[in-house]
This record gives C-alpha cells, sequence and structure tokens, in this order.
C-alpha cells in the first residue's frame, strides 16, 4: 500500500517533465535511480518512503518514458515555428 501523498506523486511528474531530456536516454534502474536521488534531494524522505517511492516509480517505469519521450519532442521548435527544415532550438533559447 502507498502512503506517500499527491504532493509526493506531482512531485515525481513535476520532475519527470521538467527533467525529460535526461530520462529520455536512461534504462528503467537508472531512471529510478536518477528520479529518487532528486526526489531525496528536494524532500526529506525516510527509508520506508524512499523505498515506496522507488517501486512507484519502476511500476511506471514505461509510462515515465513515454512522458519524457514526449516532453522531449515537445521541447524543441524550429526558429521559424513552420518550416521543418528550420534550425531548431529549446524553447528557452528561441527568437
Amino acid at each position: 500500500m502507498i502512503s506517500f501523498d499527491s504532493t509526493h506523486l506531482r512531485l515525481i511528474w513535476s520532475m519527470v517533465e521538467t527533467y525529460s531530456h535526461v530520462l529520455q536516454d536512461l534504462s528503467d534502474d537508472a531512471i529510478c535511480l536518477w528520479l529518487s536521488k532528486k526526489i531525496k534531494d528536494s524532500i526529506y524522505l525516510n527509508h520506508d518512503e524512499m523505498i515506496e517511492i522507488k517501486a512507484y516509480i519502476l511500476s511506471r517505469s514505461h509510462l515515465i518514458r513515454d512522458v519524457a519521450n514526449s516532453q522531449g519532442q515537445q521541447g524543441y521548435r524550429s526558429l521559424n515555428g513552420y518550416s521543418s527544415q528550420g534550425v531548431e532550438l529549446p524553447y528557452d533559447e528561441a527568437v
């Protein structure tokens, strides 16, 4: 039974979206380790909560990968916004 709350879930999925460019190339185990470290760096979790968070992340690794890949594809656009032949820039660097 999962004992963490909606705040923990929002944090996990926010990190998945924020760091999608990192997550999309990692294995399932690496995704779990990377996200759990980021979460542990952000909030205090006791040992049992960390075990539950890791189990949750591993059980949703395919969904996490899908979201990361989707976010990674949406994170870039062409310079002119219309041409597929334009220069690809991250949103925050686009003019």
